[in-house]
């Protein structure tokens, strides 16, 4: 029977998988990383009448916290192109919120409408630095 032997390479491979598994479903940050998301505690209206959503551009930064709220009489949705969110079908004095947490441009929808066509633009940057372990080479 041979005896196998676990070199440090796996180890280390290991263990930053692991260190990343952490990062990612705790959501921590390393010591001194910033979430801009609890310190920006912006928010954006956009009315969703009918066949029209009262801005159909608006342009917030990250962590912005983004409602749509229907004040028609027929049922809408906010949904986004890019399946970032989908506040479902929304009656009358129904809301949506979403927090914008990546920069980019948004296109969204009424799924029940589709003509009916918004972008939300995110400006700024990641409100939350990925700690990636380094591993180094021998």
């Amino acid at each position: 029977m041979q005896k196998r032997t676990v070199g440090r390479k796996p180890v280390l491979l290991a263990l930053a998988i692991a260190g990343l598994l952490f990062v990612l479903l705790c959501g921590a940050v390393p010591a001194g990383a910033s979430n801009a998301s609890s310190r920006n505690a912006e928010s954006a209206n956009v009315s969703i009448g009918d066949f029209f959503f009262s801005q159909t551009v608006i342009t917030v930064a990250v962590g912005t916290t983004v409602q749509w709220s229907n004040i028609g009489s027929f049922s809408h949705t906010a949904t986004s192109l890019d399946a970032l969110w989908d506040s479902g079908p929304l009656g009358l004095n129904d809301s949506f919120t979403h927090t914008m947490t990546v920069p980019g441009s948004f296109g969204y929808i009424c799924s029940i409408h589709p003509s009916m066509q918004g972008t939300v633009i995110v400006t700024g940057t990641y409100p939350n630095s990925l700690y990636l372990p380094t591993l180094g080479r021998e």
